[in-house]
């Protein structure tokens, strides 16, 4: 059993059929700066896949 199917298993139902329903090829990460503004990024999904954990670059905080 892959982890992705490891995955699916542990969403609530609406997401199951949303993924179900359409490809999922990107995340947007999308995380305060330190006054509260959003900023973000958008990840390939299958990189969530390989990945045990991830980090976003702190690079994210200085863009405008």
């Amino acid at each position: 059993m892959s982890k992705w199917t490891q995955i699916l298993k542990k969403l609530p139902d609406p997401a199951r059929t949303y993924i179900g329903r359409n490809e999922l090829n990107q995340v947007d990460c999308i995380i305060p700066d330190l006054p509260g503004i959003a900023r973000g990024k958008a990840v390939p999904a299958a990189k969530f896949i390989k990945q045990k954990e991830f980090f976003l670059p702190e690079t994210i905080f200085f863009q405008t």
